[in-house]
């Protein structure tokens, strides 16, 4: 197994977020595209000890799970929406797919969620000048997208 396949170890544990295993099929790491439902407010989720989880949850129509939004990936939804108002970000499309970080969280060739407009629904007249310098790179703009198949 390299780096850039997801560990067959995890599985889905029941987990009510969304994590980097549930974006693989057939052994490798795919995209989801799902429709947001509701914004939560930041720091309403809490982990297993009870404690608040810092970043903005999102709920799906597809799916009972919650993704909790970091900064990089809130960044990008607003860049892509053109606005920090989160009740408009419901009823809109994200893509979730997973880059690998070299380093995180400790963790050397960590997988992270990333997010993008989904590729349906992309028009460059839609995209910031931001977005728009951005495309074919991850979300923070730092690294070349690649193929992890």
């Amino acid at each position: 197994m390299t780096n850039h396949e997801p560990d067959p170890d995890i599985i889905d544990d029941g987990s009510k977020y969304l994590h980097s295993w549930d974006l693989v099929a057939d052994g490798k790491y795919c995209e989801g595209t799902y429709t947001i439902k509701a914004v939560g407010q930041k720091g309403a989720m809490k982990d297993h000890a009870g404690k608040p989880i810092p970043g903005t949850p999102l709920a799906f129509e597809e799916t009972y799970k919650v993704f909790v939004l970091n900064v990089t990936n809130t960044r990008s939804i607003v860049n892509m929406f053109k606005t920090k108002s989160r009740s408009q970000w419901v009823g809109r499309k994200v893509t979730f797919y997973v880059t690998i970080l070299a380093k995180c969280m400790g963790k050397e060739n960590h997988p992270a969620v990333r997010v993008r407009v989904p590729a349906e629904i992309l028009k460059a007249n839609d995209m910031s000048p931001r977005a728009k310098a951005n495309l074919g790179r991850d979300a923070t703009g730092c690294a070349e997208i690649k193929d992890l198949t």
